[in-house]
Order: C-alpha cells, then sequence, then structure tokens
C-alpha cells in the first residue's frame, strides 16, 4: 500500500471521525464522542507518521500548549 493511499484513507477516516462527533455532541453522546475522538486522533498519528514526523505526540502536545496560551 502506498503512502498516499495511506494517507487519503487516514483523511477520510478523519472526516467521519469529525461528522460522527458532531452528530454524537447534538445527540449528547458522550460516549461515542469519546470513541470518534480516539479513532480521530490514531488516524492524525498516522498521517503524520506517513509524513515523516516521527515525533507525533510532542508535535501535538505542543501545539495544545499553543492553543491554551492564545486563550
Amino acid at each position: 500500500m502506498s503512502t498516499e493511499k495511506d494517507i487519503n484513507t487516514a483523511i477520510l477516516s478523519l472526516q467521519e471521525s469529525a461528522t460522527k462527533i458532531w452528530q454524537a455532541v447534538e445527540n449528547n453522546q458522550q460516549d461515542k464522542i469519546n470513541t470518534r475522538a480516539a479513532n480521530a486522533l490514531i488516524s492524525v498519528f498516522n498521517v503524520m507518521r506517513d509524513l515523516g514526523i516521527n515525533n507525533p505526540e510532542e508535535c501535538l502536545a505542543k501545539r495544545l500548549e499553543e492553543l491554551k496560551s492564545e486563550k
């Protein structure tokens, strides 16, 4: 399987997870929100790995801190 196909699959998975998260929020289904958020995070890690980012956890943690400081 090519990297391009892996990334495309992961991006489609992210889109699906985002849609399902939105629906779960609208219906106040916390258990589904958590499951879909976990699935989305896995897809993000896969895309980052395929893009050559070897430390996705560190990159995401740094970005979260940046977002917190922007508030």
